[in-house]
């Protein structure tokens, strides 16, 4: 046992170095890379629960079936195995740090996937004991790195295992299935009801304004010659006289927007814009997940039924260690009192979001019925990570919260960090920054099969967006 999870813990570092991953993901990887080994050590000499499981199949379930055709030349995969293993904490019974390693098989070339985070144990009807969570990973293709999350879920009582593995890039999103079939009965109501409160609301093949091209908008500002509804909101409603400012009297000027699509659709998936107050240092990043446009784009996969849901999201900003004239630091980041920081990775608590947003909120102009209204049931898990030059806010949605209204704050959720000048007598301006912004996405398909009963499958999506530039502290 000791030596495997040495290696185990050797591989992953070994990988990540080996990957050289783009500069916006380095701190929280590292982060997680030595937390995993810190436990292992600790789970090494004290007894908790534990499990290793090797798994070769020769069927996987291709759910993308295009995409995946487009990106490997072929609609077959030769054959999949996957090695997990999870240790529980001590501290929490019903959480547990998962490792996956899968060995994809494609054209006689083997792709070794390595994925890993944090599962949840769930207690089904029946006294079904049920581990799942998404696990984050990356793969290289082609040459070209691709991020991947794998849906992990397995049946204590049975020991019987499904996988789901997503792999994705700003221009492709393949999903495929493998393991054991276990979407049936009670794990069926668990995977279908997570994604049911937008099922409701959502008109099927009907294409909302979310769903825009944003091909005249670059992070330099928003080209004349197209304007999107959303932006045009912003136009006439934010202050400072027909501006995209925002505030009263615009204080928050604005620096630039980003969207991400699904792959290399037209569905856009999430939205991001920069502001900088100088007047008193801060830097307000708005996010604006689009669960309705991601709804529509997940319809257009062919399955007789499909569903998503908004499950995570998070902003992260990072300053670069810069000369005097140029360098400044992350003073502080607004966060609720109940935040647990990074060193309660395994205890993190379920808190309300509206401490977080709705004074802000109402301060760039959002009515206070949709703040209410919006915020009133929102809930999840808060993750919070600072230092003088990096910072990030990450959310995890509670299981029974509706996040899908959050489509209906125009300006988005703002996440604001407080910044401080390095050296007062020496400081000239033009600060460099890196913002990162993602939001990850539940979605859950069924396919009717002829004289049988129906497929049922489920993958996670996440996107991301960046912005590069400079700001100058007052």
């Amino acid at each position: 046992m000791n030596s495997l999870l040495a290696n185990i813990a050797a591989s992953a570092v070994s990988r990540r170095v080996r990957l050289n991953f783009e500069r916006r993901k380095i701190m929280k990887k590292i982060t997680a890379i030595c937390l995993i080994i810190c436990l292992m050590s600790i789970y090494m000499t004290t007894p908790v629960s534990a499990l290793i499981n090797t798994n070769f199949l020769e069927k996987a379930t291709i759910i993308t079936e295009e995409e995946f055709v487009s990106v490997f030349n072929t609609n077959n995969i030769d054959d999949v195995s996957y090695d997990f293993y999870y240790e529980t904490s001590q501290d929490n019974p019903y959480k547990a740090i998962a490792i996956l390693e899968i060995a994809l098989k494609i054209k006689g070339y083997v792709y070794n996937i390595f994925t890993s985070g944090m599962i949840s144990l769930n207690c089904l009807d029946n006294g079904v004991l049920l581990w799942e969570g998404p696990l984050k990973g990356n793969v290289f293709v082609n040459d070209e790195q691709y991020r991947v999350i794998s849906g992990f879920s397995y049946l204590e009582n049975t020991q019987e295992s499904m996988i789901s593995l997503t792999i994705q890039n700003d221009s492709a999103i393949i999903a495929i299935s493998f393991g054991d079939n276990i979407i049936k009965n009670e794990v069926l109501d668990f995977y279908s009801n997570r994604s049911s409160d937008i099922t409701e609301s959502i008109t099927p093949n009907i294409i909302v304004t979310n769903e825009i091209s944003t091909s005249g908008i670059s992070n330099s500002g928003i080209s004349t010659c197209f304007i999107s509804p959303e932006i045009s909101e912003e136009i006439f409603d934010g202050g400072g006289g027909g501006s995209l400012n925002l505030g009263e009297d615009g204080e928050w000027k604005y620096k630039n927007v980003d969207y991400a699509k699904h792959g290399g659709t037209s569905y856009n998936a999430l939205k991001s814009t920069v502001y900088f107050n100088s007047l008193k240092n801060v830097m307000m990043v708005t996010l604006k997940p689009l669960s309705g446009s991601t709804q529509n784009y997940v319809e257009t996969l062919g399955y007789d039924f499909a569903s998503s849901s908004l499950c995570g999201f998070g902003v992260e900003l990072a300053l670069e260690d810069a000369d005097y004239p140029n360098y400044a630091y992350i003073a502080n980041i607004t966060k609720p009192d109940e935040a647990i920081a990074i060193d309660g990775y395994f205890t993190g608590i379920k808190v309300g979001l509206s401490p977080l947003f709705e004074d802000i909120l109402g301060v760039i102009g959002v009515p206070t019925s949709t703040i209410s209204a919006v915020l009133e049931s929102m809930n999840g898990k808060i993750e919070i990570q600072e230092s003088t030059l990096f910072a990030s806010v990450d959310i995890e949605k509670d299981t029974f919260s509706d996040y899908e209204e959050l489509d209906n704050i125009s300006t988005g959720l703002p996440f604001r960090f407080q910044l401080s000048k390095g050296n007062h007598n020496l400081y000239e301006g033009d600060t460099p920054y890196v913002v990162n912004t993602y939001a990850k996405y539940y979605v859950f398909v069924q396919e009717n099969v002829l004289f049988s009963e129906p497929a049922y499958y489920f993958f996670y999506i996440d996107v991301l967006t960046t912005h590069e530039g400079t700001v100058t502290l007052g």
